[in-house]
């Protein structure tokens, strides 16, 4: 996950340096010179869209320390390794972790690691671990994620004052020996360890990167093949042409083959991975048909088809044992309003606009492929089940115009008229009309000066990163898909007091108290209740606006075997491990 995501189709998940630092292992030849393209020639291919961008652009970043796209974290999720990561059964599955102690506190966690290397040989230790995580957090890298580990989220002991520049030690994060690092905290926080499983905590090879670029922008990893091929540690890496990540004159993509240093909880797999980028959803449903592609989204305007005679192509997974019905997701998406200039500074402003959508209308364009949300939390999220969240639909925004005239009645008259910038992703034609009906929405309330503004993935992505008083548009359409199977996933990291994501700027103290106490409730009871209380705050400020939750619809070529769909990890083999994968000959 975080990650923010595109609201265009895509098939994926759907994540200079400080002296002080201690660098790990011995020195070897770190870019190693073979490309594997004769090794691997005779695997087959798994051929799949992970980007649908107008201009054609590969992940903005594949530096684990600036995740913060859905496709990019999938691809950092092929190639890296963590101490720990997400199961495709919503639970914690160790990675380079092969035994996990606690503390009686909750607040220490000591890793006993296996011995594993990177794809040029290097050895990753504990050492390893923690130059990764204090590279991350470094002010010289500018994480635009690094809160996953600061104070009110990771809560590691001293990332705060060392991500701000007023520590250069991490005392948090320690080597007890070679194989076994302990983490400590400042809060007994319930979920820690998903939260641990983001990229920002992926280990990186120090003899690679340091000293190279490591900002969100022309950062090493990603700008130079040879040096993210060396530094993988996951079941891939990356194939390579010269320095380029693909051959000149041809269409963007990442060439993905077995790591052949991989160590992990799983074997390697008997197949490559090319990850294409189109310029709409529509190009890469023909290119799928044509042959051209293994796995493929389905555009809404082709869904109805599909549903009448799958083909035998349509898949599901657990929990949705009839893929012509759709599968259900945690994927939401929202409008988040800027509260800090008119017209949406006003709370009555707001408030008309979360009861006048009709979120029925808006998952009637996507014609079965998105369905009305309601809540913060979609069900199925690890403990957010329909059942605990039911008694809240009833407290919470929905279409209902008399109360929203009402709060227009009370949105002051210079507020209405004043301009408003309406922010979506280009790229689906879906997703397009879902903005121009958002925007009439507001025009039809007696917003009268309310536009649309379409930009790139990634002009939209930066929007979406960067707080409201900066970029002064005044609402955004946006969309989550869960990092980790926990509620914390989708409040606090989200809508708490300064959170990076709450960039509409909303610090509404109620609802910040009882996110913090869902984060360290010792009870799974306490912190339901916790967090359906602040979702009701929250909501009632008009701040976020919950509009759709998507139901996964995907069609895969019939020769292509152990793929399914799971909730808690999106498409990918049983617990995310691709030599379970097969691709018959076809």
């Amino acid at each position: 996950m975080n990650k923010s995501l595109y609201k265009t189709l895509s098939v994926g998940l759907a994540l200079s340096f400080a002296a002080t630092m201690a660098v790990a292992g011995g020195s070897t030849t770190s870019l190693a010179k073979t490309s594997h393209k004769s090794s691997n020639a005779s695997l087959p291919t798994f051929r799949l869209v992970n980007w649908v961008a107008p201009n054609l652009k590969l992940a903005k970043s594949l530096d684990p320390a600036q995740i913060s796209a859905a496709a990019d974290y999938f691809v950092t999720q092929s190639v890296n390794q963590n101490l720990v990561t997400n199961d495709t059964s919503g639970k914690i599955l160790k990675q380079l972790a092969t035994k996990i102690t606690v503390s009686k506190n909750r607040k220490a966690y000591t890793f006993t690691m296996r011995h594993a290397k990177f794809e040029n040989g290097d050895p990753i230790t504990a050492n390893t671990v923690v130059y990764s995580i204090k590279r991350s957090l470094s002010p010289d890298t500018a994480s635009v994620v690094n809160y996953y580990d600061d104070t009110g989220f990771g809560d590691i002991l001293g990332a705060h004052a060392y991500i701000n520049g007023k520590s250069t030690s991490l005392p948090g994060v320690k080597a007890l020996n070679k194989y076994t690092v302990q983490i400590k905290l400042i809060a007994p926080i319930s979920y820690f360890l998903y939260a641990l499983t983001y990229p920002i905590n992926d280990v990186v090879d120090p003899n690679i990167v340091q000293g190279q670029v490591a900002k969100v922008t022309g950062n090493y990893l990603t700008s130079n093949c040879p040096a993210a091929r060396a530094n993988a540690s996951g079941q891939f890496t990356f194939q390579c042409t010269g320095n380029d990540f693909f051959p000149s004159g041809e269409t963007p993509r990442y060439d993905l083959v077995p790591n052949p240093k991989y160590s992990g909880p799983f074997k390697k797999p008997k197949m490559k991975m090319e990850l294409q980028v189109a310029g709409t959803s529509e190009t890469a449903y023909n290119e799928y048909l044509s042959g051209a592609l293994d796995l493929g989204g389905i555009p809404a305007a082709h869904l109805a088809q599909w549903k009448k005679n799958p083909k035998g192509q349509m898949f599901g997974g657990p929990g949705c044992s009839k893929p012509t019905k759709g599968c259900p997701t945690t994927t939401v998406f929202y409008i988040q309003l800027n509260t800090t200039e008119p017209p949406f500074n006003n709370k009555d402003c707001r408030l008309a606009v979360a009861w006048a959508l009709n979120r029925s209308n808006l998952a009637k364009i996507f014609q079965g492929s998105e369905a009305a949300q309601y809540t913060i939390t979609p069900s199925g999220l690890g403990i957010m089940n329909a059942k605990v969240l039911k008694p809240i639909l009833s407290k919470v925004p929905r279409t209902n115009m008399a109360k929203a005239q009402s709060f227009m009645s009370k949105c002051p008259a210079s507020n209405k008229t004043a301009n408003i910038q309406f922010v979506y992703a280009t790229g689906d034609v879906s997703g397009t009309a879902e903005a121009l009906a958002e925007v009439q929405t507001m025009k039809n309330l007696g917003f009268t000066n309310a536009q649309a503004v379409g930009k790139s993935q990634d002009d939209w992505l930066t929007d979406v990163n960067t707080p409201m008083s900066q970029t002064h548009i005044q609402g955004v359409d946006g969309g989550w898909a869960q990092d980790y199977s926990d509620p914390q996933d989708f409040m606090t990291l989200l809508w708490a007091c300064g959170a990076s994501y709450n960039i509409g700027e909303l610090c509404d103290k109620k609802a910040d108290r009882l996110m913090k106490s869902g984060d360290t409730a010792p009870t799974v009871k306490q912190r339901i209740a916790d967090y359906n209380a602040a979702q009701v705050e929250l909501l009632n400020q008009g701040y976020p606006i919950m509009t759709l939750n998507r139901v996964h619809y995907a069609l895969v070529k019939p020769y292509v075997h152990g793929l399914k769909y799971y909730v808690p990890t999106g498409t990918c083999p049983v617990h995310c491990d691709w030599s379970k994968l097969t691709i018959a000959k076809h």
